[in-house]
This record gives structure tokens, sequence and C-alpha cells, in this order.
């Protein structure tokens, strides 16, 4: 696995568990959840294929080696367009320990 993928993947579990804690809160992540499904395709891919395609195409403008997987996810979220607000404005909400413990969950 591509440490891009690794990256990817790290934060789709995320904000997946988080919505298994949240059910009641899941409907507003449903698109991007949706569109960025891993776990649909085999390989490295999201369930849109162009979901994948532009978070690598976001990863080739940053020094991402150097930022942690929640710096990544910040500056990610942040450019995202419109269409995903609410995952971007609940990712914009998070400090990095309630983000490394989101990650910390779904690694169990």
């Amino acid at each position: 696995m591509s440490k891009q993928y690794s990256i990817f993947t790290s934060i789709y579990a995320a904000l997946d568990s988080y919505c298994d804690d949240h059910p009641e809160r899941a409907e507003e992540f449903v698109d991007y959840l949706s569109d960025a499904n891993p776990h649909i395709w085999a390989g490295e891919a999201s369930g849109d294929p162009a979901i994948y395609e532009d978070f690598l195409e976001f990863l080739s403008k940053v020094d991402y080696e150097n930022l942690s997987v929640y710096q990544i996810a910040k500056l990610y979220f942040a450019q995202l367009d419109e269409y995903y607000s609410a995952t971007i404005r609940f990712v914009a909400s998070l400090s990095e320990e309630e983000f490394n413990s989101l990650l910390d969950k779904s690694a169990k």
C-alpha cells in the first residue's frame, strides 16, 4: 500500500469512526463517505475514483512527507468543493487530539 493511499484511508477511517459513534450525524457525511469509500473497488481507489485522483493531485502540491495525517486532512478539506460542506466544517472544527483519537479508535 502506498503512503498516499494509507493517508487517504486513515482520513476516511477517522471520519467513518466518528459516524459509527454518532449515527444521528451520519447523514451529514454520507456524500463524502460514499464517494471516498476505499473498500468498494480492489486496489488503491475510492468509491468514486475521481475522489482519490483529486486527493493524489492535492498531495502533489504539498510537502506531505513532513505533515501529520491531521495536518493533511485539515489542508485537504479546506480546499474541497462546497458540495462536501458538512464534512468540511466538521474537519475544520476538529482538534488534533480529537482527530488522533478517531484514528486510534478506527485502528482497533
